[in-house]
């Protein structure tokens, strides 16, 4: 990715203004996908009352998705390698799965009452249809805050991981399973939430426009470390109707997400954490069946010594496809852990 920019802010003269460009591509192993994205634009910021704002832009954009085909059998049929995936033949021309250029713009309200308060909402045409978004953040203090977001982009698999990690702020604590080491799909820092299961609801080389909304609360009130989030996101998958990937063309999934950490240190050796999740995901496809997943855990950990700290744990956690049975799992853990 590359861009550059430049304007003012409302000050020496009555309105803000900026002139930007972009530059972003993406390549996937996987077909020899490629995302290529650029744009050109202007916006104004036009204050219209204390801390209230119209703000607006036009630009013109030009985003191609492509890819090459599979080797194919006498058949007709991909072939695929050892690890399942796709042969890509070389010799393909490339196929476009998306292509959109032309006029961009939208038009909204940023609002500021505060340094602690900022909303944000617009609405205008994007990749061919409506599209809309905006943000809330509130921080009253280092100790608690507030955000939620609405978005709506096309983009890939690393591209978006890649977004989500540079969101992270400097200093953040995350949900880790006690039980697994697996760490929870959200980070929270004195600024809110941060989560990545809209970046990681599903691994797929393909490009897709991505749409949702999270929302997060974290506090550290009386040395209580809390954290909350929730979101749902939707992506709609790019790829050619004439590759081996044409059962992705237009494919929707769904992720609904929930979850909730608490935390609290004992004292200066003692530590307890708990927390609870839940999530939902469509993958799309005809007849596969949706997942529903819930569980919670709680933690308590102790340093004995320097470098050797205790932990017991228990969790409980319930995996269900439709149309399949249930699994409800029940686990403990008593350990010790030494650090050098």
């Amino acid at each position: 990715m590359a861009t550059a920019s430049v304007g003012m802010q409302p000050g020496e003269l009555p309105i803000g203004w900026s002139v930007g460009a972009a530059y972003e591509r993406e390549d996937a192993g996987q077909l020899d996908s490629r995302y290529e994205g650029k744009y050109v634009r202007g916006d104004v910021t036009v204050p219209i009352g204390a801390g209230l704002a119209v703000v607006g832009g036009i630009g013109y954009e030009d985003i191609q998705v492509s890819e090459r085909d599979a080797l194919r059998d006498a058949a007709g049929d991909p072939i695929l390698d050892t690890d399942g995936r796709f042969v890509t033949d070389p010799a393909s021309p490339r196929l476009v799965a998306y292509q959109e250029d032309g006029l961009i713009w939208d038009v909204g309200l940023a609002w500021r009452p505060s340094s602690r308060t900022s909303v944000s909402a617009y609405y205008g045409q994007r990749y061919g249809s409506d599209t809309f978004g905006g943000s809330l953040t509130y921080q009253p203090n280092n100790n608690f805050a507030v955000n939620v977001a609405v978005f709506d982009q096309v983009t890939g698999f690393g591209s978006l991981l890649n977004d989500s990690l540079a969101a992270l702020p400097t200093s953040f604590r995350v949900a880790r399973n006690p039980l697994s080491g697996d760490i929870g799909g959200c980070a929270f820092g004195g600024a809110g939430g941060f989560c990545f299961n809209d970046a990681l609801q599903s691994a797929n080389s393909a490009s897709f426009r991505n749409r949702g909304v999270t929302a997060a609360l974290a506090s550290n009130l009386n040395g209580w470390d809390v954290g909350v989030a929730a979101g749902y996101s939707n992506r709609r998958y790019l790829a050619s109707a004439l590759g081996a990937r044409a059962e992705l063309a237009g494919l929707v999934d769904e992720n609904y997400f929930a979850l909730a950490s608490v935390g609290k240190s004992i004292d200066d050796r003692s530590r307890f954490d708990t927390s609870v999740y839940a999530t939902y995901f469509d993958p799309g496809f005809a007849g596969a069946p949706d997942v529903l997943g819930l569980g919670a855990n709680a933690a308590y950990y102790r340093e004995i010594i320097r470098g050797l700290s205790a932990t017991a744990a228990v969790g409980l956690d319930s995996f269900r496809q439709e149309d399949f049975d249930s699994d409800l799992t029940a686990s403990a853990l008593l350990g010790l852990r030494y650090s050098f």
